[in-house]
């Protein structure tokens, strides 16, 4: 079914933690060559410092709007 790791019970929160991050990184894929980062249907060119969301382009200031609306939700 795709599964690239498990963990067997009991489990450690931490060890739960570093996996899911682990496994996001493993999901990320980088191009070295033109410095991108591809998440789904999100590309980060960070040469041009630009975002892509289904090959539309995301307005810098709409991405710091969403950051800031986030980061009020955390507290």
């Amino acid at each position: 079914m795709g599964a690239d790791d498990y963990i067997v019970k009991p489990f450690d929160p931490n060890e739960l933690s570093a996996r899911i991050k682990a496994a996001l990184r493993r999901r990320g894929q980088t191009d070295q060559r033109r410095e991108q980062l591809i998440f789904s249907n999100v590309i980060m060119n960070m040469s041009e410092f630009r975002i892509l969301v289904d090959d539309q382009a995301l307005p810098l200031q709409e991405l710091f709007y969403i950051l800031c609306r986030e980061k009020t939700r955390l507290f």
